[in-house]
């Protein structure tokens, strides 16, 4: 895990450090859209585009059936064979069923639209253009995911994750700035369609880097394809990563229902203030689950020595992060408006939930990548169900503290039951820091 480097102007660097610092900078650049768009929105507004964002990253897992998790089990086979070919079926048999899946989707959604419509049923949000707008970018988003993946394989993990870290917040933010300089505002219509045009441009720009690795052969040689194994892989695989995001979305989608409208944005923002922590996890787990199918072939000894270094990076970044969060939480969320200050407590009990998720990365990691696919996905149905049952018992109590409390408990019960059986399957204490 520690023997990769990568090179800056002649100098070598870690690959992790330079991953977490990429994802670090990618966050800061985030947060700036993000307090571009507060300051050019109602809360409200921001409120709904956060479900529709939501609705796009949930379906970007689903519409791609896993494809991005399934190459780090499939791929490393064929680069180390020399079969570029076979990476490249690969590719385009998951991008086919993700082109499909999006066409049947928007035809589906028009068609509910205007019937509803004919009823003269206001279906808020999910009637607009904005909507299917999403649906449209929702190949993009799965195939970006795929190709972050098939580039981290191929030793291009800090370019893969520039492409949607760095250049997508910037080049989301080159379109907001101009158009709130001559407008003054920015609607959910305009801030999803300048998304998707960001999609294009990074769909296009990992093409040219996948390009760069000659992955596409110039002559395709005779092989069986072997979909049918690649979707009993990727499928439940597929199904943990939906379950993943459902847990931290359920949350926003509750309160859309449940508690008041403005509460939808408060929560989005505070949830983006604790996924900070995500930046850690996205960066370990992205170079550590490329060795993670090495590891259990060398045993009980590769997966302990491998969790021990995951772990221990994981520490490293995690609780200062944590800490400068709940300290300067509050003043955070004012310099985005003065609205959002009562959103204090909920990121402090949202923060306690993803420490302890992001603490616990390695566990779940290990159940997906060792044959316990089903049981991963099991425990994590197992915590959405919980997180929804709790914030229908929560919200209306508490509002958005409610929905804050409920998330933060599912998240744990989740880590520790991964730990559980990580330890029950494997006989690796989940949280171990020495050999």
């Amino acid at each position: 895990m520690s023997g990769q480097s990568f090179s800056i102007y002649g100098r070598k660097f870690d690959t992790i450090n330079v991953v977490i610092l990429t994802t670090i900078v990618g966050t800061i650049l985030q947060f700036f859209c993000t307090y571009l768009m507060t300051h050019s929105m109602t809360v409200a507004d921001y409120g709904d585009f956060k479900v529709i964002r939501s609705f796009g990253e949930i379906g970007s897992i689903l519409i791609i059936l896993g494809g991005g998790r399934g190459a780090l089990f499939f791929v490393p086979d064929w680069q180390a064979q020399n079969r570029s070919d076979l990476t490249w079926q690969y590719i385009r048999f998951y991008l086919s069923i993700a082109l499909c899946i999006a066409v049947i989707s928007v035809v589906a959604l028009t068609i509910v639209q205007s019937i509803l419509k004919s009823f003269e049923v206001d279906m808020g949000i999910y009637g607009s253009y904005a909507l299917l707008i999403a649906i449209l970018g929702l190949p993009l988003a799965g195939a970006s995911l795929l190709n972050i993946k098939i580039l981290q394989i191929y030793g291009k993990v800090v370019p893969g994750l520039m492409t949607q870290w760095v250049l997508f917040p910037l080049a989301l933010a080159a379109i907001l700035i101009p158009y709130r300089f001559f407008e003054g505002h920015i609607t959910v219509l305009v801030a999803v369609a300048a998304v998707f045009i960001v999609q294009c441009t990074i769909f296009a720009s990992q093409f040219f880097l996948l390009h760069r690795q000659d992955i596409r052969p110039k002559k395709m040689q005779d092989c069986e394809s072997s979909w049918p194994q690649w979707l009993r892989f990727s499928i439940p695989v597929m199904m943990a990563g939906v379950m993943q995001q459902l847990v931290i979305r359920t949350d926003i989608f509750m309160l859309e229902i449940l508690g008041d409208e403005a509460d939808v944005g408060l929560f989005a923002l505070c949830s983006l203030g604790a996924s900070i922590l995500l930046v850690i996890k996205i960066a370990v787990s992205s170079t550590t689950t490329q060795y993670m199918k090495q590891a259990y072939k060398d045993g009980n000894a590769g997966m302990l020595e491998l969790t021990v270094k995951g772990n221990r990076r994981l520490l490293m970044f995690c609780l200062p992060l944590a800490a400068a969060t709940i300290l300067f939480g509050k003043d955070a969320l004012v310099s985005f408006g003065a609205e959002y200050a009562r959103a204090d407590l909920a990121l402090q009990i949202l923060m306690a939930g993803y420490i302890i998720q992001t603490l616990f990365l390695l566990p779940l990691l290990w159940l997906e990548y060792t044959g316990k696919k089903n049981l991963a996905v099991s425990i994590m149905i197992f915590i959405t169900i919980l997180n929804i049952a709790l914030n229908v018992a929560l919200i209306p109590l508490w509002q958005l503290n409610g929905a804050a409390v409920g998330t933060a408990i599912s998240l744990t019960v989740g880590a520790l039951l991964s730990a559980y059986f990580t330890w029950k399957h494997l006989k690796i204490i989940p949280w171990s820091i020495q050999s």
